[in-house]
């Protein structure tokens, strides 16, 4: 089983993406925890605050190790790569335009990790030239009408889309059109508000997609 973390990203500070963060902590060794530099809008919200106590709380039992906020890109030792934009400030929408975006490469597999970043973060990201071609999706926001155009997803051409998103959401996420644009890129979906949690095990010759 799993006895320690070596990276664990936070990608932004609404409580479906932190509320967890809190139970890892407890319960597991952290090497290295990275979040964004940026103040939520409502620092009272009872998951921020959880987690920021949850925090104290592990550096202070040495359970958890450096913490970093991040702006920009940051390069790790296994192909990870925290992918910034560069000089932008988002006003409109900031928890989910400043998230955390991840890409990672491993064993000659491409991943993208892309938090609930919206049109205006997706926009910027391509105009600077941030956005490369990967094997794996995670889309964004959910599968929201604001967070895949259609330049975007031929940028990023995914063999594999994943859909983080809760059965019966009142958001109505994932959006038609998302998925219609998915399938124009031909990518193969996968949506854990059908399938459950969704595991991706790979090796050098082999990729094993369970849930």
């Amino acid at each position: 089983g799993i006895s320690s973390i070596d990276y664990l990203i936070i990608t932004h500070y609404d409580k479906d993406h932190i509320g967890g963060a809190p139970t890892l902590l407890k319960k597991y060794k952290v090497s290295k925890l990275f979040e964004p530099d940026y103040t939520p809008v409502d620092t009272t919200a009872y998951a921020y605050v959880s987690y920021r106590n949850a925090l104290t709380e592990a550096k202070a039992n040495g359970k958890c190790g450096s913490t970093e906020a991040v702006s920009d890109s940051v390069d790790l030792d296994i192909k990870l790569n925290i992918v910034g934009t560069f000089g932008k400030d988002y006003a409109k929408n900031q928890d989910n335009n400043d998230s955390l975006v991840v890409s990672l490469e491993h064993l000659g597999n491409s991943f993208l990790f892309a938090g609930d970043i919206e049109k205006q973060r997706i926009a910027d990201m391509l105009s600077q030239g941030r956005v490369q071609p990967c094997d794996f999706l995670k889309v964004p926001h959910h599968g929201s009408t604001t967070s895949s155009s259609l330049g975007f997803l031929e940028a990023v051409s995914p063999e594999y889309a994943i859909i983080s998103v809760g059965k019966g959401n009142s958001y109505g996420h994932p959006d038609y059109d998302t998925i219609q644009k998915l399938k124009q890129v031909n990518a193969e979906i996968y949506r854990t508000d059908e399938l459950g949690t969704i595991n991706i095990v790979f090796s050098a010759d082999d990729i094993k997609i369970t849930y």
